[in-house]
């Protein structure tokens, strides 16, 4: 790079970039006809130089131009990920509630899929979602918002997505880790069918499992007797297979479905101090899944089966 050249990093305004192979159009209007999106380029803008770019989309960008392609468009090469630009300012009202208005955009880094209800935290403070409301063909959605305690925020609703029916099934009444590092309680799962807008045609379909935050302390007590997970844990420790006793009083931690090709109908008794539990597989190598009984002795999970039997009863 040329050492006359400006190296100082300088911020510049772009519309949405699009980066191909590394490589982004930067423009000051779209197609030079629309208004510009932000305020001319510095006139000593040069290739070679880096620069940080804020799109119209919320998002910015560390580049390196590569060359000034025309007056206000140029082509970069990106550096590194896009980070998305501070939310706009709450309007905060006298009796202590706020609104906020953020673009209903697609791709737009200020999106949010808020709804009644939900709680969230803006400017250090946490709130609960009123009422959304979309005024007119603005592109924008004006959120209500009411103050909410340190508590009420800890025991907000949330919502996760399944890739696939039987996971989401699976996982009502667990608690899962959420990527913010949290745990959400899964109370129940709806379906989302995605059909063509022209024919009506399904092409896909997304598991949504709905439920409140946990803490971490709760969360672990509802999968200690959370009937798949607890299948799950027993089906990582090797059992001798037995013959049940007759007597042995089973609690169903995974009912059977036929009309499934996962491995249903998993149940587990107590005989003593020995866990038996019953799964299903293939553990003669014999291409063909069957119901079959192990014996565990693990002081842990014996605890986990006679909390998860009493709280069948």
């Amino acid at each position: 790079m040329d050492s006359n050249l400006v190296t100082e990093i300088r911020t510049i305004p772009s519309i949405a970039l699009h980066p191909r192979e590394g490589v982004a159009y930067l423009a000051l209007s779209y197609g030079g006809r629309s208004p510009a999106v932000g305020p001319a380029w510095p006139e000593d803008l040069a290739p070679g130089q880096i620069v940080m770019v804020r799109d119209d989309q919320g998002w910015s960008w560390r580049v390196e131009i590569e060359e000034i392609t025309a007056p206000g468009r140029a082509r970069a090469g990106v550096i590194g990920e896009r980070a998305a630009l501070p939310l706009p300012a709450l309007t905060r009202r006298e009796d202590g509630s706020a609104w906020i208005r953020l673009p209903n955009i697609f791709g737009h880094a200020h999106l949010r899929a808020w709804r009644t209800g939900d709680v969230v935290e803006l400017e250090g403070a946490h709130w609960r979602v009123k009422a959304p409301k979309k005024p007119g063909a603005s592109g924008s959605i004006v959120f209500d918002l009411l103050p909410v305690s340190e508590q009420q925020y800890a025991t907000r609703p949330g919502r996760v997505r399944f890739t696939g029916q039987h996971a989401a099934e699976q996982a009502v009444g667990s608690a899962l880790a959420t990527p913010s590092g949290e745990w959400l309680m899964v109370k129940e799962v709806k379906v989302q069918t995605h059909r063509d807008q022209e024919d009506g045609a399904v092409y896909g379909r997304t598991w949504i499992g709905f439920g409140r935050h946990v803490s971490t302390e709760r969360a672990a007590k509802i999968n200690a007797v959370h009937g798949p997970t607890l299948a799950r844990d027993l089906g990582r420790i090797h059992g001798a297979r037995v013959t049940a006793p007759a007597a042995a009083e089973w609690a169903v931690l995974i009912p059977r479905d036929p009309s499934s090709y996962a491995a249903t109908g998993e149940r587990v008794a107590v005989e003593g101090s020995i866990v038996l539990h019953e799964r299903v597989g293939d553990p003669d190598r014999c291409d063909g899944w069957h119901h079959y009984v192990v014996a565990i002795e693990d002081v842990d999970l014996l605890r986990r089966v006679r909390k998860f039997i009493t709280s069948t009863r």
